[in-house]
């Protein structure tokens, strides 16, 4: 019988901003303590600084992109004009350093800000086939 592993996700959050050598330096001794656990092989997923978060409707809006949705869509979805959800997309590419849309969907995901899915592009998707 064959067993399966399952991956495990660790996230940690300091309670007070870390400067760059610090951080550095935590990464460091993360990794060795890993390496003691046969964990040689691990991915830092991305750094925050704090205030460069999304604030909770730039992470609706950019869920909302990164599942396939116009802006049309966006607004209809959440009873917002369009030209609002253009100017919270500029708001999102500009704090994700980000040049488009979907740099800003991988830039949010890579983050964390927003997990990998697409929940409302497959209901999307069967609205028009069916």
């Amino acid at each position: 019988m064959a067993s399966t592993t399952r991956g495990h996700q660790f996230i940690i959050r300091s309670s007070r901003e870390l400067t760059d050598d610090e951080a550095a330096r935590l990464e460091e001794k993360l990794r060795q303590e890993l390496a003691t656990f046969g964990l040689e092989h691990y991915e830092v997923v991305g750094r925050r600084r704090k205030g460069m978060e999304l604030a909770p409707r730039q992470r609706q809006i950019i869920t909302l992109v990164r599942d396939g949705l116009s802006n049309r869509e966006i607004a209809q979805h959440l009873g917002i004009s369009e030209q609002t959800v253009k100017n919270t997309m500029m708001g999102i590419i500009q704090k994700l350093d980000a040049t488009n849309r979907t740099d800003a969907v991988l830039e949010a995901i890579r983050r964390g800000e927003i997990e990998l899915g697409s929940g409302v592009m497959h209901r999307k998707a069967k609205e028009r086939a069916g």
